[in-house]
């Protein structure tokens, strides 16, 4: 009985031993398991984390690209409205030396208001004051000019007032010389922007 005791003691302790062992594997597998999930959970929150500041930094470089657009499209607006304002300072400036080259006896009034009507400041207050004068002289010595530009070119801009130079050619009829003469001139001519953007004469110089 005492043997048999034992040996069932020893059977039991035996597989209580045999069992023990089992218990101890089952926890770190737990562990492990539980580490895997940590460690997926981190790799999921990484990306989102990259994705993040991607996105931070993708709005940022289109904030700065916006911004520059905009800066460069009012820099291209204004130096188009200055390219404008050039060219029609030039032209008036070329219009009105062709309507001062080009008289005639038959069309001298039309001419003078033509040429008024593109002028201002001390040119307009000159012109108007010897107008009586101008007219008696081209009619009684039968005065025919026709003129043409030959070059003209912007010496002096600021937005309001502007300096041009014109070369230009002219061909004279008069009493003393009726088969014409040729002449070309030099002129410096000052114009100034009005209110309404048109751009009239308001001196002119010959010059050598």
């Amino acid at each position: 009985m005492a043997e048999d005791a034992r040996g069932s003691a020893g059977t039991l302790t035996a597989v209580e031993t045999e069992d023990a062992p089992e218990e101890e594997v089952e926890r770190p597998e737990e562990a492990s398991a539980d580490e895997e999930a940590s460690a997926d959970e981190a790799a999921d929150a990484k990306p989102r984390g990259r994705s993040s500041r991607r996105g931070i930094v993708v709005t940022a470089v289109l904030v700065l690209l916006l911004g520059a657009g905009g800066f460069m499209g009012y820099q291209f607006f204004s130096l188009r409205q200055e390219h404008d304002q050039r060219g029609a300072a030039l032209a008036a400036a070329r219009q009105g030396v062709t309507n001062l080259l080009n008289i005639d006896p038959k069309t001298l009034q039309q001419d003078i208001d033509r040429l008024l009507a593109g002028a201002t400041g001390e040119f307009k207050q000159d012109f108007t004051g010897q107008r009586d004068t101008y007219i008696d002289v081209v009619k009684e010595n039968k005065v025919v000019a026709t003129g043409e530009i030959k070059s003209a070119g912007i010496e002096r801009f600021d937005g309001r007032r502007a300096s041009v130079l014109v070369a230009a050619d002219s061909t004279v009829r008069n009493a003393a010389a009726p088969k014409g003469e040729g002449r070309s001139y030099r002129m410096r001519v000052s114009v100034e922007r009005q209110d309404d953007d048109r751009w009239l004469i308001s001196r002119v110089e010959f010059v050598p």
